[in-house]
């Protein structure tokens, strides 16, 4: 979120090329071609964070925000950063500020409105028959109302130990804490914490967040030119943030506050707009949601056809319609910058890495063009270092298949074989992976 108080959540604006309108699949790979060669030939060995790339400043409209001192390739790493503080915490946590009510007035009301209710059901557990108490108990309403109170319940349990976690800790991180922003209203010492807390958390894991003090100073933008990812590193989780997109010099460094191509997320610019609205309390205004109406009903239709397919691969049983189907998800994500994260590009590749070796098992290589094997190996390196760096174990099991690529197609008719002598099958990872969803966790709150 926007790093500092009296500022709200801004986005990158700009300029962009027309898009084209969707294309099928017969084009795809020389549009993947195209597309990629922007960083074939970089080096992107550097990978050490340099604070000296960007700079803190003013922005129109946006408050504060990260400006680049220099033009910065892809793949370079401009923050990597620890929590300062952590929350467990209930899934409607942050819902509970957004609606704006006093919360403590809310819980009183609560519990008043549906005191009444129960104390009906308890009465009717001595006088009516068994049967109409379950039906009492299975009321959809009474379960609903229950689960609104007991969540108000534990977000107050959160407010008090954020509350607790920023009083034992330094000054200098409660003055770090302080300078963020607090886009709800507010109306305790307890909440205004809880309210900083939700305006720049990042969800590490399911139930539990945190503030990452450095990484909260990136504004948002549906096209974002930085992407992030986060992982524990000798026992500590940290968030890395790296360029995905050549940035200019006095560019902003953009990441995406939204995972917009998951189920039930929104991926139209009016939807987006409104989730943003309600979530960080501003307007998008990026160089997306900006564009003319003809090209941005062409990016929704776009987003909306990549939602479509994602759906399908998760419940179909071919490996030669999956194929198919996500050589068409990577041309979508190309054409859209990964939707604002580059985490879904790579995700796909590795994706389609493995239907290319369930296919090669199952006797349909030939299904998949040397070319088109190649090409998702190409891309997958290139990406996968942009994303996590060269030195990362993603970005090196793509080179190791690169090199085993190429060996393979230098002698077509090497086969492996087994300790009595018999031909098997081989993969060029040398696993198989279960079709699963590989989304990162990793998300703004």
């Amino acid at each position: 979120m926007a790093a500092c108080e009296g500022g709200k959540a801004g986005v990158k604006m700009g300029g962009r090329s027309e898009p084209a309108p969707l294309q099928n699949l017969t084009d795809c790979h020389n549009n993947v071609n195209s597309k990629s060669r922007r960083f074939s030939d970089q080096n992107n060995n550097d990978f050490s964070a340099d604070e000296n790339c960007y700079q803190v400043r003013s922005i129109p409209g946006k408050g504060l925000g990260y400006v680049a001192r220099r033009r910065l390739e892809p793949g370079h790493l401009v923050v990597q950063d620890i929590p300062v503080i952590t929350l467990k915490h209930d899934h409607k946590f942050k819902e509970w500020l957004a609606r704006g009510e006093d919360t403590e007035r809310s819980k009183l009301m609560l519990i008043l409105r549906h005191l009444v209710p129960y104390i009906l059901v308890a009465i009717s557990i001595y006088f009516l028959p068994p049967i109409v108490v379950l039906l009492l108990l299975g009321c959809e309403k009474i379960i609903s109302d229950f689960s609104d109170t007991y969540s108000l319940v534990k977000f107050q349990d959160g407010c008090d130990k954020l509350y607790s976690k920023y009083n034992e800790s330094t000054r200098e991180i409660q003055e770090r804490l302080d300078c963020l922003a607090n886009v709800f209203n507010t109306s305790t010492t307890k909440e205004r914490i809880a309210g900083i807390f939700c305006t720049n958390s990042f969800m590490m894991e399911d139930g539990v967040s945190g503030i990452f003090t450095e990484i909260s100073r990136f504004n948002h933008s549906c096209r974002s030119n930085c992407s992030f990812t986060g992982e524990t590193i000798d026992g500590v989780f940290k968030i890395s943030v790296r360029v995905s997109s050549t940035v200019e010099k006095g560019e902003e460094l953009t990441i995406c506050y939204l995972d917009s191509l998951e189920d039930g997320a929104p991926h139209l610019t009016k939807d987006r707009q409104k989730y943003l609205q309600w979530a960080y309390r501003f307007e998008c205004r990026c160089e997306d949601c900006e564009l003319p109406r003809t090209l941005r009903d062409i990016e929704d239709q776009r987003r909306s056809r990549l939602v479509r397919l994602r759906s399908q691969w998760r419940l179909s049983t071919s490996p030669e319609r999956d194929w198919v189907n996500i050589q068409e998800q990577i041309y979508l994500l190309l054409s859209l910058d990964s939707s604002g994260k580059l985490e879904y590009l790579v995700t796909t590749l590795e994706l389609a890495w493995d239907c290319i070796e369930e296919l090669e098992n199952d006797g349909n290589a030939r299904k998949v063009t040397k070319e088109s094997r190649m090409e998702i190996v190409n891309l997958g390196v290139v990406w996968s270092q942009v994303l996590y760096g060269s030195d990362h174990s993603i970005a090196q099991d793509w080179s190791n298949r690169l090199n085993n690529l190429r060996k393979t197609t230098s002698s077509p008719t090497q086969q492996t074989t087994t300790s009595n002598g018999s031909k098997k099958k081989s993969t060029l990872n040398g696993r198989m992976k279960s079709k699963r969803s590989k989304s990162s966790k990793l998300h703004r709150c």
